[in-house]
């Protein structure tokens, strides 16, 4: 064989093969344009967002930009006009819940919707089609005023567009003022001369209200341990204080399952006593009952016995109060934060692409296939 059609024979391919590898890394390196649109409700969140995360993200090939972007990334509350938005976008979702009120539902089901991203979601992922938000269920299934509220159901396809994908870390176990709780250096052996603690705001005549109030009254009635429970904010070096001196923290729902006090407490070395949590998926995954946490009925009917159970068997929590701190801790990163939110991101517009490329190969596919018929006709 002439060595020149050999040689020719044998890197053609080589140099395919080359190219096709090359283009690929282009494309997993290619930065992302991103137009983003700030519509916090809540300053602080604004604030860290901007300062922390915008600079981590754009290290990780995300650029931003005012004119033609690549995608939308709408942080905070969703727009008016978002449900007809004609451009990809992405929804960085500021909700305290888990579940999807009804405007966010109206969004979803727009298809230039690609993702919304949240904090935590709920799982399995049919809790969504609730007819209200689902921990407000749990609370009180009977409350009229929940029973009003009628929740469009969501299709698999607007499902999957639901991530559980930090972003806001402010409103996490990330924020930055919670740091100086990571540095503690906690004697797990140490004596706790208070057995249960508990200080939080109640307002309002709404499911987590009545809620927080029904924990009050419930812990009134616990008469054999040494309870601090108070109504109402705390000077923080007194609230920091007690945690670091209670066994037991309790940690009723909010606005959302979540709660800073969660982590405040867990930092702090305490047992966290909530309601079950585990419907909830949160980065780290952190409410899986009895593991990181001890779980009680919604209402509080069994709390006795569980702060009970707990304390006649304090050392054997040991080390489900080491493993809990260590979870977040652990995950306190917000370099790998920003990686994981931009690896997302990257993520949800290759489906998105994939997607449109599928769409225009059947629509083409079709019109071949019509043309085909009139032509024999």
């Amino acid at each position: 064989m002439n060595k020149k059609i050999f040689s020719i024979t044998i890197l053609t391919p080589l140099f395919c093969i080359f190219f096709l590898v090359n283009a690929l890394c282009v494309g997993q390196n290619k930065t992302l344009k991103i137009k983003p649109i700030f519509n916090f409700s809540y300053k602080f969140s604004r604030d860290e967002f901007k300062k922390s995360m915008v600079p981590l993200l754009e290290k990780n090939g995300i650029v931003f930009v005012d004119h033609n972007p690549d995608v939308i990334l709408i942080c905070g509350s969703p727009l008016k006009n978002m449900h007809t938005l004609k451009q990809p976008h992405i929804f960085l979702d500021e909700a305290e819940s888990a579940s999807i009120p009804e405007m966010r539902r109206v969004c979803l089901r727009n298809p230039y919707t690609i993702a919304v991203f949240k904090n935590t979601t709920l799982r399995p992922k049919y809790l969504y089609n609730q007819p209200i938000i689902y921990h407000f269920k749990l609370i009180k299934d009977g409350f009229s005023a929940s029973q009003k509220i009628k929740y469009a159901s969501l299709s698999q396809t607007e499902q999957q567009k639901i991530r559980s994908v930090l972003w806001d870390t402010y409103r996490s176990a990330f924020k930055n003022n919670l740091q100086p709780l990571t540095e503690l250096n906690i004697d797990f052996d140490a004596e706790r001369p208070v057995d249960v603690f508990f200080a939080g705001t109640i307002n309002g005549n709404n499911p987590p209200g009545r809620h927080r109030a029904n924990l009050l009254k419930k812990l009134t009635t616990i008469k054999k341990f040494k309870i601090v429970a108070h109504k109402g904010r705390l000077p923080k070096n007194d609230y920091f204080d007690l945690l670091k001196n209670s066994k037991i923290a309790i940690s009723p729902w909010g606005n959302g399952e979540w709660c800073w006090r969660d982590y405040e407490a867990i930092y702090s070395g305490a047992i966290v006593i909530k309601p079950d949590t585990s419907f909830v998926q949160a980065v780290p995954d952190l409410y899986h009952n009895n593991k990181y946490y001890v779980a009680c009925n919604p209402d509080f009917s069994d709390l006795e016995e569980k702060i009970s159970y707990v304390i006649e068997n304090y050392q054997q929590f040991i080390d489900m109060r080491k493993n809990a701190r260590k979870l977040l801790i652990d995950h306190w990163d917000h370099e790998k934060i920003a990686q994981d939110l931009a690896h997302e991101i990257r993520q949800a517009f290759k489906k998105y692409n994939l997607s449109q490329a599928t769409k225009k190969k059947l629509i083409t596919a079709r019109l071949k296939s019509t043309s085909r018929k009139k032509s024999i006709k």
